[in-house]
């Protein structure tokens, strides 16, 4: 799928304490990639983000507002080329779990393998997922730890973003991997992404809108980094999609009973909960522990 022409690139100027949450927002409620730019000594920091529509630009301009203590902001056409640049020299090499590794792809050299972990190679693009996020490191250390648990099962990533998460599952040998996105060009970012792997097995990447109806995949593993309200809203297509584990994040922490509230009905029981005091994640496995 070819770029967009131009992008507009929404920037945020609000109190340098908040500009951590708020490009975490950016990334989990609204789905973008988030680039903070900060001053030794300010008290401001700049958080910025590129969509290809002026409308969405300014609803989530209207939306930072109303969630966030925004002292200014304004819209300005950009190019791809440009924000990428941006996005990568905020991207840096991330550890996850024990045995993985993500890789900017833009990195000239590449680092030196480290010993007992796997490299993931992602392209910093206009889609949500690099490995910083809690969220994301959340589903990586805990496909890691499923590895030795569930070896070859399964593993559906459902709004794959980049990819990196269907890719990771893939380099810790579980498979067949399946990956959906409602957004086009997430999934042709994935699927480049893992051509930029050549030594994991290529995960499927389809388009795929949860809200439109049922998952087009079963596995044994289901991966769902959404926010909270989907998970809610379509507990019972994640269910009946998922046969043996559920991993649930993008849950700001007040709303994990909501989330907990719609699966445990469903015969899910709580494996493991983790937080950070913000976002929480939660592995659910079928029936009994």
């Amino acid at each position: 799928m070819n770029a967009p022409d131009i992008l507009h690139l929404l920037t945020l100027q609000i109190p340098v304490g908040q500009a951590d949450r708020l490009a975490a927002w950016l990334g989990e409620a609204v789905d973008v990639a988030a680039v903070e730019h900060t001053r030794r000594g300010a008290a401001s920091a700049w958080v910025e983000v590129a969509v290809p529509d002026a409308t969405q630009a300014r609803l989530i301009e209207a939306a930072a507002r109303s969630a966030f203590p925004v002292e200014a902001s304004r819209i300005q056409v950009q190019t791809p080329r440009d924000w990428v640049a941006a996005c990568q020299a905020h991207f840096p090499v991330v550890e996850a779990g024990r045995r993985l590794r993500i890789v900017p792809a833009h990195l000239d050299p590449r680092p030196a393998p480290t010993a007992g972990r796997s490299d993931v190679v992602v392209q910093c693009g206009l889609s949500f997922g690099t490995g910083q996020h809690f969220t994301t490191r959340f589903c990586l250390d805990a496909l890691d730890r499923l590895a030795d648990r569930e070896p070859g099962a399964s593993v559906l990533d459902v709004g794959c973003g980049t990819g990196v998460l269907a890719l990771a599952a893939s380099a810790l040998g579980f498979g067949p991997v399946a990956g959906t996105d409602l957004d086009p060009s997430a999934v042709a970012q994935a699927t480049e992404n893992a051509g930029l792997n050549p030594g994991i097995p290529p995960p499927s990447f389809l388009v795929h809108d949860l809200t439109a109806g049922p998952l087009p995949v079963r596995a044994d593993i289901v991966v769902a980094n959404l926010f909270s309200r989907l998970l809610v809203d379509y507990a019972r297509r994640l269910d009946a999609a998922a046969g043996r584990w559920l991993l649930l994040t993008g849950i700001q922490e007040p709303e994990t009973d909501d989330v907990l509230a719609a699966f445990l009905p469903l015969g899910w029981t709580v494996a493991r909960a983790e937080g950070d005091a913000e976002w929480s994640g939660l592995v659910l496995r079928r029936g009994g522990r």
